[in-house]
């Protein structure tokens, strides 16, 4: 017979298992898995270590208002991580112990959180993955660290993005790569059967929390956002590896055919629904599939081409998360101090342009007016919008990269800043490469550009489509003052 309620009240030190065969066993700790942007299930190396170890544990996530009100953060990506919690919920509770099972949802400091839960219950281990974050995570994980380390409680952070712990330079010429592939080719982390969770009785769930009980500064709608959550991560994941995939290599330049061609697995890889090993590992076996089809005489179309074009994308992720795991300055210096001096003046009528597709240059309008209603675009006119900025604009990429981490609703840290910087020419070592609005629309916007009829008549609340005569004079080389001085 499990205790009272007014026991567990009294002595709220103490947790019950709730398992077959163990009812009323007491734990005197509990070990605890801080979810941060690793949400799922599958290849899950904390949250398996815990499974496996005698005391209870505590699935935890927490809204942390250092991120909730920073630029970096939006709307969108609460919307996203909460269908991710939602969707991770339902699958513990499948699996775990008792009626009461679930994640434990907390708003706050990740200190102060930690804290109040381990007067509970003391905490034996916090597990987590490693991340390469921004600024405000790394400050937190300082913080995080000391804390546990004050307490004496053991932190374990164990690795999923290819990331190593030993900086680039130092490693010999192929050992990254080697470690790299090392790492993404390891037996996945299989799902835990079951798990022993503290009883909601000793410490409360808590809830899934909306936008607005959090004070999420930065609001809005993306009509046409993707759904979080590791279901919706897979599910994408089949249907490009299955059918969408087989034209990626030739598609994937253009806004329109990069929508459906596009793996768009890049949210579920950012918030961790996915993890990337699973998706390595998924696309080597499609490879072998095909090679065996190829072999046996089949015809396999562009597979092959694509499935090593999105292979190289993968270790490209990692490639540029170590630049800024080595190297986090870069969130807000130049790489190479010689470009400090450049794009002093920060001209405000410009970058309202350019942030609310109204420059006149039809591309780059419509692409950041697609980005506004999605939150994704392709990789090739994301570089367009970033390049248009940095050069026909002429302003500063430390005062853009807020507002387009907010855009994106696949924010990496890893990927944002040091992209950002080879696109605008400050990392001293990638060729200078300016985009031009005209060609992009000529080769990528579409038949009769169609990319840009859709969005300019979007965006005008749904008049009449721009006419194509419009469309194809504007795409010539117009000089920046014309077109600013224009309107759609």
């Amino acid at each position: 017979r499990p205790f009272s309620s007014s026991f567990g009240r009294k002595h709220a030190h103490f947790a019950l298992l709730e398992r077959p065969g163990y009812r009323g066993e007491i734990s005197l700790d509990m070990n605890v898995v801080w979810l941060k942007r690793d949400v799922r299930l599958h290849d899950h190396e904390p949250l398996a270590l815990a499974a496996a170890l005698p005391e209870p544990l505590l699935l935890l996530y927490v809204y942390e208002p250092c991120h909730l009100q920073s630029d970096s953060y939006h709307e969108a990506h609460h919307v996203f991580i909460n269908e991710g919690l939602a969707d991770l919920d339902g699958r513990v509770r499948t699996i775990a112990s008792g009626d009461d099972g679930g994640l434990t949802l907390r708003l706050g400091d990740a200190v102060e959180v930690l804290a109040a839960l381990h007067a509970l219950l003391p905490i034996k281990r916090l597990l987590s993955h490693r991340e390469v974050g921004n600024a405000i995570s790394r400050a937190r994980n300082a913080r995080v660290s000391e804390w546990a380390d004050a307490h004496g409680v053991s932190w374990t952070q164990c690795a999923q993005d290819g990331v190593s712990d030993v900086r680039h330079s130092e490693l010999d010429e192929g050992s990254w790569a080697k470690k790299w592939s090392a790492q993404m080719c390891r037996p996945q982390i299989d799902a835990p059967g079951s798990l022993r969770l503290v009883s909601g009785r000793t410490i409360l769930r808590g809830a899934i929390l909306p936008s607005v009980a959090c004070d999420v500064a930065h609001t809005g709608r993306r009509p046409s956002a993707q759904h979080g959550g590791e279901a919706a991560g897979l599910a994408t994941l089949r249907s490009f590896f299955e059918t969408r995939g087989e034209r990626y290599s030739e598609e994937l330049s253009s806004p329109l055919t990069g929508w459906d061609s596009c793996s768009r697995l890049s949210p579920y890889l950012a918030w961790g629904h996915v993890s990337l090993r699973y998706t390595f590992q998924a696309l080597s076996r499609r490879q072998e599939e095909v090679r065996a089809l190829k072999r046996s005489g089949e015809e396999t179309g562009g597979w092959l081409k694509s499935l090593a074009a999105h292979g190289a994308r993968l270790r490209w992720r990692s490639h540029f998360s170590q630049k800024l795991h080595d190297q986090p300055s870069i969130e807000h210096e130049n790489m190479v101090s010689t470009y400090d001096e450049l794009r002093k003046d920060f001209d405000e009528t410009k970058y309202e342009a350019w942030l609310n597709g109204r420059t006149g240059f039809p591309m780059v309008d419509a692409c950041m007016r697609s980005l506004h209603h999605s939150g994704w675009l392709n990789f090739r006119m994301r570089c367009l919008l970033v390049s248009f900025a940095s050069y026909q604009l002429w302003l500063d990429w430390r005062r853009l990269t807020p507002v387009m981490a907010r855009l994106f609703l696949d924010y990496e840290p890893g990927i944002h800043y040091p992209q950002f910087q080879m696109q605008a020419g400050t990392t001293g070592i990638n060729a200078t490469r300016i985009y031009s609005p005209a060609k992009q629309a000529e080769d990528h916007a579409g038949g009769d550009y169609e990319f840009i009829r859709r969005w300019v008549r979007v965006h005008r609340g749904g008049c009449e489509a721009l006419a194509l005569s419009d469309v194809i004079a504007k795409c010539r080389f117009l000089s920046w003052s014309r077109c600013l001085a224009s309107t759609w």
